[in-house]
Formats: structure tokens, C-alpha cells, sequence
């Protein structure tokens, strides 16, 4: 094994030692698919670092300087290497405890989200049977390279805000024309495995961070956007926020949350609560804390659990199946995966939007 390897499996046995009963981080692959992983992110500076890092941990030289030791981090015993550890978790140097918190996240995240993970099982979370994939509701259409598309409006991006855009103008008669970045998936491809769900569904396969890494960001890169991989929770505005924005000039929005909540289904009709959920509201009774059941925009809903990687009943009335699904059945086209490079302005007015596709650019006239 070569260097970068120990140190990388040495860091990951340290987060997850395994016992007697479950594998270590590194018995169960987690280092290959650690290193795997980030390699498809397709960033060079990313594996730099990562590869930057593990060659600081493993050098006797490094070490000497840093803990007045001259060894190599694979060596040392489990207490050793956790201590070494924690002194970068609470290190004053800002990039000592990046590198800890990404280490950290990373191994956990693969630790639990490999198919089979036996430590997923052992805390009680097994996959069940999978349901019946719900019908495709919208079609999306994948031009030829070098093609030019003739539209009234261009919307980039399918989600929450692009969605409802593209309903809206379409039913209004116009000629739409949708491009989304993301490869699109639909429900029979949601079959609730982790690692296979974050690669397809969020931005950077579910890792991605703010630029010092100190806090990750769960993004959707999907057909459908956020609307895909979120937990169904429907709040509106705070009231206090909203008096703000009046004061600013804008007009009350109950109306257009009543028109949205009524093509989402948002109710508390399939709000049921959770063990943990009925602890937090005991508990609130009990202090004489007010609290209330979240809505949730969902229809059909079977309680199967795994929200966040994509519903395969299709009871989740996301963008896709709402909005999206009005929009294409109105006559708009969509377009995915359309990585939009330009936006063209003439005289002072967007006139149309230039998308890489598969093998090559296409442009949608919008003027």
C-alpha cells in the first residue's frame, strides 16, 4: 500500500475503529470509495488537497516539526491517532480544522451510506421493499448539437422558481423552452440507495461546502431542482419578515402561497409524526412550549423514508410532477442536460442563451 493510502486508511480507522462486531472504516472500503469519490468531482485542486494532506500526516519530517515526533500518522496506536487528531479540531489554524471537519464528514458519510453498510443496519435503518415507480410526468427532449431553438421565454433552471415560471408563461400561450444542467432522472431510477443518490441528485454528490469546507451545503442538481431531494417541509414566510417586504412595496403574497399550496398539495393531512417528532412535542407540552404539525406537500404518501433521495411513488408533488409536468403538458419544451454558457444581449435586451449538450452547443432565440 502505498503512503497516501495508510495515512488515508490510518485517518478513516481513527473516525470509525470498528469492534467486535462491526468492521473498521478501511475493512469496509470506505478509503477507496473516499478517494473515488472526490476523484469524480473532476476537480484537479480537490485531490491536490486531499493528496496534500495525506502526505503531510504521513511524513516523519512534517510530524518532527508539528508534534516533535519524527512518525509517520499510519503508525501510531488508535489513542495516539485521536488525539493527533483532536488537536487539529481545535487548532487555531484555520486549515488544520478544515481538514478535520472534511476528513470527519466524509468518512461518516461513506461509513453509513455504502450499500449493505453494517452501520446503518445496526442503528435500526434498513431499506424495505421497493414501491412501484410512479409514470414519467413530463418529456424532456435533448436537441442536436448546433441546433437553434425559437422561444417567447428561456427559463434556466427546472426547480422551485424555473418551474413555476415555465407553467405559468406556457399556459399563458407562450413558447417555452426549459434548459437544466442536470442529467434527468426519474422515479424508476430512485431505488433509495445513498451514495448512488447523491451522485445524481445534488450538486458535487452531496458533498459540496462553502469555499473554507466549514460547512456543507445540500444542494439538488436535478430535473425538478431542490423540489427533488428535499423533506417535504412547506413553511411560508415568517409574518414579521413579510410586514417588511410590504413596507418595501411588496404586495401581500398570501394569495400566490394559497395558489401554489393548492397545486402542491401543501396540508398536514400526511404529517405523521415520528418517534423522535412525538419526543420533541412531549417535551414541548411539558416546558409549556406552544408547537404545531408541519405541512408537507405530499399525496399518497407511504412513509418509506428515504425523502431526500428522490420519491419513486411520485407521492412527493415536487416541481416535476406539478409545475413541470403543467408546463410540458402545455406545450413547453424541455431540455436536459443543458449546461447554459452565455446569455446574448442585443441593444440592451437578452436575446437568447447559449447550452452545452451532448457533443456540443445549442442556442434558444428569446428576444
Amino acid at each position: 500500500m502505498a503512503d497516501r493510502e495508510r495515512a488515508l486508511a490510518a485517518i478513516c480507522d481513527t473516525f470509525v475503529s470498528g469492534d467486535a462486531s462491526l468492521p473498521s472504516a478501511s475493512a469496509l472500503g470506505v478509503p477507496r470509495v473516499l478517494r473515488s469519490e472526490v476523484e469524480a468531482l473532476g476537480r484537479p485542486a480537490l485531490v491536490a488537497e486531499l493528496n496534500q494532506l495525506l502526505d503531510t500526516v504521513e511524513s516523519p519530517v512534517l510530524n518532527f516539526a508539528l508534534t516533535g515526533r519524527p512518525i509517520r500518522f499510519s503508525v501510531l496506536t488508535q489513542p495516539e491517532r485521536e488525539r493527533y487528531l483532536k488537536r487539529w479540531a481545535t487548532s487555531p489554524i484555520p486549515l488544520k480544522r478544515k481538514a478535520f471537519q472534511v476528513m470527519k464528514r466524509l468518512t461518516l458519510l461513506y461509513t453509513y451510506g455504502v450499500d449493505g453498510s453494517p452501520y446503518a443496519a445496526a442503528s435500526g435503518y434498513v431499506r424495505g421493499a421497493l414501491d412501484a415507480p410512479a409514470p414519467k410526468s413530463v418529456t424532456v427532449r435533448l436537441p442536436r448539437a448546433g441546433e437553434t431553438l425559437d422561444a417567447d421565454v428561456c427559463v434556466i433552471g427546472s426547480g422551485a422558481g424555473g418551474g413555476v415560471i415555465a407553467a405559468e408563461l406556457s399556459r399563458a400561450g407562450k413558447r417555452v423552452v426549459v434548459l437544466e444542467r442536470a442529467t434527468p432522472r426519474f422515479e424508476d431510477e430512485f431505488d433509495g440507495r445513498e451514495l448512488a443518490g447523491y451522485a445524481a441528485l445534488f450538486v458535487d454528490r452531496g458533498v459540496a461546502t462553502t469555499t473554507d469546507r466549514a460547512i456543507a451545503l445540500l444542494a439538488g442538481s436535478a430535473l425538478g431542482g431542490g423540489t427533488i431531494v428535499n423533506w417535504n417541509t412547506s413553511l411560508r414566510i415568517p409574518a414579521a419578515v413579510q410586514e417588511e417586504w410590504r413596507a418595501a412595496g411588496i404586495d401581500d403574497l398570501a394569495p400566490h402561497y394559497d395558489a401554489v399550496a393548492a397545486r402542491i398539495d401543501v396540508d398536514t393531512d400526511e404529517s405523521e409524526r415520528n418517534g423522535a417528532n412525538a419526543a420533541l412535542e412531549r417535551g414541548a407540552r411539558a416546558l409549556g412550549l406552544a408547537s404545531a404539525t408541519i405541512a408537507r406537500n405530499v399525496k399518497g404518501c407511504g412513509d418509506c423514508g428515504p425523502c431526500t433521495l428522490g420519491c419513486r411513488r411520485g407521492a412527493k408533488q415536487s416541481t416535476l410532477r406539478t409545475f413541470l409536468a403543467d408546463a410540458s403538458a402545455s406545450g413547453a419544451e424541455i431540455i436536459a442536460p443543458a449546461d447554459v454558457r452565455s446569455i446574448d444581449v442585443s441593444g440592451g435586451r437578452v436575446a437568447g442563451v447559449t447550452a452545452r449538450v451532448v457533443g456540443g452547443d445549442v442556442r434558444v432565440r428569446a428576444p
